[in-house]
């Protein structure tokens, strides 16, 4: 008896499979929403030490208020010598989620962000009731 593995695939069954995981792949992008964005924009972005982060916040949490600790990793680079050494960094921070805090809600803490010959970016935190 022949195994998976031994069976030869035909032209037409591998016309098939092939046309299954185009399928597949066309259903996945239908999900997914691009934003139209000019380069020279999404460089600045890109570029930037900022980081951005969604926090999920229980709306009874929110309605009261409460501490939350997010937890993330940063870019850090510095100089050493003449050569520029990435490395990541964890941090951890407490958040303060004051009472009435609505969905959507922004929060910037400065110095979180990455970090790149002494100078640090912003993190971001929008609050996203769970």
């Amino acid at each position: 008896m022949a195994s998976r593995r031994d069976k030869k695939k035909s032209p037409s069954d591998l016309a098939e499979s092939t046309q299954i995981d185009f399928d597949a792949l066309d259903e996945f992008c239908a999900g997914i929403e691009l934003e139209d964005i000019e380069f020279d924009k999404w460089c600045d972005h890109h570029n930037s030490l900022d980081l951005e982060i969604s926090l999920k916040v229980d709306p009874q949490e929110a309605r009261h208020g409460c501490i939350k600790e997010v937890e993330l990793s940063r870019a850090v680079t510095e100089t050493v010598g003449d050569e520029a050494v990435s490395k990541r960094e964890k941090i951890k921070h407490q958040i303060e989620i004051k009472p009435g805090t609505p969905n959507g809600h922004r929060i910037t803490l400065d110095g979180y962000g990455d970090k790149e010959h002494g100078q640090c970016g912003h993190l971001h935190v929008t609050i996203r009731y769970a």
